[in-house]
């Protein structure tokens, strides 16, 4: 039983730096229930003692429990373009939670190859294999999978409206935006209508300005945040959109408070070396 935990202990002083003993152990301490909780909960041992379910979990029911080491050896199927990707970095960045990530040229039709098809059915990243029985997909359930498996820092408010409030700013990009400016929308537009590569860009930029819109209209003057002073899903969702506006080339100037709250997102090293342009398979500048 020590050593389970001691395992843990020494995982998580190895992701972190800690700017003083107090911070060290309200981590650490706040981690290893986490993770204990969680690991206890996805099995059906979960109801016993820790002790006993220490003894269960090494004996034949080992195969009913997920194992120590598959917890914490998360691979991300991504493509480096993928804003949704890009969501998901960021929070495994946040929660220092050490993942692999697996690129996919979505460009050479990667996605529609037998091995990702049993991966991801819908052929579209991201996913994440090897904390659950089955790899995630969406961005939205993945988030949420990882607030409940590794909970600090939250990315969800305590109450129920900030909860409700930041999934619905979140959605803007998530269900109302992104989905209509994938690469296969942009296929069908090709195949079915006819566009080109300028009215695809023109359509895209559309859909990104009216996202900003609706951004604009609920962020605070002043916010450096999309919902009160911490970081949120939301965060996550709205320096997604804004990759897709600087991509697309929508203009800035009359969402004065998005982009200041983009700005700051930005400045944050968990979202900047979570960019696009930084990860495999990106064009070199």
């Amino acid at each position: 039983m020590e050593r389970f935990f001691l395992y843990l202990i020494m995982e998580r002083v190895w992701q972190k730096d800690y700017a003083n003993h107090l911070e060290a152990t309200t981590d650490i301490a706040d981690y290893t229930v986490g993770f204990y909780n969680n690991f206890r909960l996805h099995s059906k041992l979960g109801n016993l003692s820790p002790n006993v379910f220490e003894r269960e979990s090494t004996s034949k029911n080992l195969s009913s429990c997920p194992k120590l080491l598959d917890h914490h050896m998360l691979i991300l199927h991504s493509y480096w373009l993928s804003l949704a990707t890009y969501r998901v970095r960021i929070a495994l960045n946040l929660k220092a939670v050490a993942f692999e990530e697996r690129p996919h040229d979505l460009t050479k039709g990667e996605q529609h190859l037998p091995d990702f098809r049993k991966l991801n059915p819908a052929g579209a990243v991201p996913a994440l294999e090897g904390g659950t029985r089955q790899p995630l997909t969406q961005s939205l359930a993945i988030l949420e999978w990882l607030e409940e498996s590794y909970p600090t820092p939250p990315l969800l408010p305590l109450d129920a409206e900030g909860r409700a409030r930041v999934r619905s700013l979140f959605l803007l990009t998530a269900s109302d935006t992104h989905p209509l400016v994938v690469p296969r929308v942009q296929a069908r537009l090709t195949k079915q209508f006819g566009s080109n590569e300028a009215t695809g860009r023109a359509w895209s930029a559309y859909w990104f300005r009216e996202g900003l819109a609706a951004f604009e209209a609920q962020l605070a003057p002043g916010a450096t945040r999309c919902h009160g002073e911490a970081l949120s899903i939301a965060d996550l969702a709205l320096a997604s959109h804004l990759i897709g506006v600087s991509r697309f080339g929508v203009d800035l100037t009359e969402f004065p408070r998005t982009a200041a709250v983009g700005a700051s997102l930005f400045a944050l090293p968990e979202f900047a070396s979570a960019h696009p342009r930084l990860q495999l398979g990106a064009p070199s500048a």
